[in-house]
């Protein structure tokens, strides 16, 4: 495996580096972590992370909870946080923070021989879990849930795109005349031949296919469909001495500002059902397409990131859909996000470990927001009281208090602003203590498992979407048998 060791000691490396190679191991030495980092950015080989939690400019928290995030949805990465500090807040810290392995430095080598194949285990297990995930079993090609995914990461990011989306012509009678054999060969044909070093390609399903083009006009990105129309139009199949040829139809659209993926497929879905009606085997823009809806599609619904995640909404209402003053307050909040005007949203992060909370208020501000990190509750309390924050972002393990206590007092106070459970315990712990929150009244984001993104804060933040109060337990009616029973009782008396 190839290994990335990080240790401010030159003498820790050097020994660590030693132990790593005399087991088979390829070793990447470094002393800070960002440029760990940016190793393990630029090579994908890279399997383990080995940190110290102890590190210059970078804290080897920071280092694990960077790591985790760069392994997401499709690569397998191994992270082992090395310190000398065994206490249990310590190693809980690490765990939450994207670390797979705590072990005690310097390590011993057959121990740490031992990790490092269980480390092996696991990570081959997660790429066999990976392709059952995200590829299309048929072409190979990613599947709609991946292509969504990789698709959003790009809005996230704020990239220019274009897409493409394709049909296969007449299919059903392909597999009608030949057999559904060869069409699910046809498909696994196109799925090679449409791969594209450059391109993000999906199978939405049936022979439905679909196409980012990062960094693309809608001129380059209609040229390149229409390369791609002429490569399958030239395609031949055989079958029992009959050969046949496909065509395909293309619609093509570039993204406009601040428009989801979901609102950008379906004006290239309007195009392509454009190319069907006008004679199919053709290519058409979006701007050829006009406000037309395709009835005819299996109609396009992302359901990205089913973890709770909501989506983001486009532009902030007008003036006459404000509704009530803290509504209006809220969207003129997150267009001030959209428009990247950080400091008009503010954020306090409660938190009593200072590594950890840190970290968070890296995350918010790089997410668009102006954040201040407190570990005390006494003062996070008095600076709340005089001048309430847009948002509290709460850890769900606060040391000698705990967090149904803080949103307790949050409510007292008569705090009205947004709240976002964070942790690293089960999604079902955060849910449950979020649900409370938003049973006193208060308004509470879905929560968030550590380690997380900067979008993920914002997307939960401009959603305008908060957990609904739990409805109270009245008691239920009488059944239908009950009342007829009641009279008979009252006659008989």
């Amino acid at each position: 495996m190839r290994i990335v060791v990080v240790d401010p000691s030159r003498t820790i490396l050097k020994a660590v580096s030693r132990l790593l190679e005399n087991d088979g191991h390829l070793v990447s030495a470094f002393s800070e972590g960002q440029e760990a980092l940016d190793c393990i950015k630029s090579a994908p080989d890279v399997s383990v992370l080995m940190t110290s939690a102890e590190l210059a400019s970078m804290s080897g928290l920071e280092l694990c909870w960077e790591a985790r995030l760069l392994s997401g949805r499709d690569r397998a990465l191994y992270i082992i946080l090395m310190s000398s500090n065994a206490e249990q807040t310590h190693v809980v810290n690490a765990l939450d923070s994207g670390a797979d392995e705590f072990i005690r430095k310097p390590p011993a080598g057959e121990e740490l021989y031992a990790r490092l194949r269980t480390a092996e285990r696991l990570l081959r297990q997660q790429r066999e879990l990976m392709v059952l995930a995200y590829l299309d079993s048929l072409t190979g090609v990613l599947n709609r849930r991946a292509f969504f995914d990789k698709a959003g990461d790009l809005v996230d990011a704020g990239q220019r795109f274009a897409a493409v989306m394709f049909d296969i012509d007449h299919f059903k009678h392909v597999n009608d005349s030949h057999g559904h054999n060869v069409g699910d060969q046809v498909l696994r044909v196109i799925g090679r031949e449409a791969r594209n070093g450059n391109a993000v390609l999906g199978r939405l399903g049936g022979e439905e296919f679909a196409i980012v083009l990062e960094g693309t006009s809608l001129p380059a990105a209609t040229l390149y469909a229409e390369e791609l129309r002429r490569q399958l139009a030239d395609l031949s199949f055989k079958e029992a001495g009959q050969t046949f040829s496909i065509t395909a139809s293309f619609g093509v659209a570039e993204r406009a500002a601040d428009e989801s993926i979901d609102q950008l497929l379906k004006r290239a879905d309007a195009a392509l059902y454009q190319a069907k009606r006008s004679g199919r085997n053709r290519v058409v823009a979006a701007a050829e397409a006009g406000e037309q809806e395709a009835p005819w599609s299996k109609r396009l619904r992302s359901g990205r990131r089913s973890g709770g995640e909501q989506p983001v909404p486009a532009a902030a209402g007008a003036a006459s859909d404000a509704g009530t003053p803290d509504e209006a307050q809220a969207r003129a909040h997150a267009a001030n996000i959209r428009s990247g005007e950080a400091a008009a949203v503010r954020a306090f992060v409660l938190d009593n470990e200072f590594k950890i909370a840190a970290i968070v208020g890296k995350v918010l501000e790089a997410g668009g927001f102006a954040a201040r990190t407190f570990t005390a509750v006494p003062q996070f309390f008095a600076e709340l009281t005089l001048d309430p924050p847009d948002l509290v972002v709460l850890d769900l393990s606060l040391g000698d208090s705990n967090a149904v206590e803080i949103i307790c007092r949050l409510k007292a106070s008569g705090y009205g602003g947004k709240v976002l459970l964070i942790g690293g315990r089960d999604e079902t712990t955060l849910c449950d203590i979020t649900q409370v929150g938003a049973n006193h009244g208060l308004a509470m984001l879905p929560p968030l498992k550590k380690p997380f993104r900067p979008a993920d804060v914002r997307q939960r933040y401009l959603s305008e979407q908060t957990v609904r109060a739990a409805e109270p337990n009245l008691p239920q009616p009488p059944g239908e048998g009950f009342w007829p029973a009641l009279a008979d009782y009252q006659a008989a008396s």
